[in-house]
């Protein structure tokens, strides 16, 4: 029982630490790392989390403590990774508040884990304070968050389907809010539980009410056509921007 308790912890230390570090890792080279499903990947770390923590509990195993010491921080930076999905989703809110519920489990029981089983006792307290911080960010990114809704208004795939623009209105209430044309990459790399995929090109911002009356059409899988209809500042109808997406960094 003991040797799996180890094998359980080794992975949910590997499973909590894949997806910020690679997230945020290979955004520095232009790609980024996408689980196979946001939603079940939160509840395939709260079950792991879990189970580790009942049978450490259950079997009074006291053993890597190392290990043990890392996992809530690895849980909170999963939390913040997932702060982008909960933005950026178009989720239905009941399967939002289901994976929500999974980070929560996750944190909760990694928490645990590292105050109880935890070593050293200075790593401990460390990594205590740390996580102090890492609550204090998420706190504060889900707070602005609040005040922030994206909606994909229109996505259209290039000709031969290997690329798609979308339309995206981003609402900040009193505040404004935003229309942006993003274009992402058809492609990625499987990875079994990731996928490793291109990140996604703005290639315009305006206003917010630019998106009522806004077209995408594809040339070709290198130019993408924004027609604005109608541009409510200026007062110019029917502008065409061509954009080579070659030259888009």
């Amino acid at each position: 029982m003991k040797r799996a308790i180890r094998v359980l912890t080794v992975i949910l230390v590997a499973l909590e630490a894949v997806l910020p570090c690679g997230k945020w890792g290979l955004q520095l080279i232009g790609y980024t790392l996408e689980p196979f499903s946001y939603v079940g990947y939160a509840w395939l770390l709260a079950v792991i989390s879990a189970v580790v923590l009942f049978l450490r509990l259950f079997k009074k195993d006291e053993s890597d403590g190392v290990l043990c010491v890392f996992l809530m921080p690895l849980s909170l930076l999963d939390a913040l990774a997932y702060t982008s999905f909960f933005r950026t989703s178009s989720l239905h809110p009941q399967k939002s508040a289901w994976t929500a519920i999974a980070l929560l489990i996750c944190v909760l029981c990694s928490a645990s884990i590292t105050v109880v089983y935890g070593k050293p006792k200075i790593g401990r307290i460390l990594v205590e304070i740390i996580s102090v911080l890492l609550v204090l960010l998420i706190g504060l990114v889900g707070f602005v968050s609040l005040f922030s809704a994206r909606t994909v208004e229109q996505s259209v795939s290039s000709p031969e389907g290997t690329r798609r623009a979308e339309i995206i209105n981003v609402d900040q209430g009193a505040l404004g809010g935003a229309t942006l044309v993003e274009v992402y990459e058809n492609r990625g790399l499987n990875l079994l539980l990731f996928t490793v995929v291109p990140e996604s090109k703005r290639v315009y911002e305006g206003g917010w009410a630019d998106t009522f009356d806004m077209q995408l059409t594809w040339k070709d899988e290198e130019y993408l056509v924004i027609t604005k209809r109608f541009d409510y500042v200026s007062g110019e109808e029917f502008t065409d921007i061509e954009i080579n997406l070659n030259t888009v960094e």
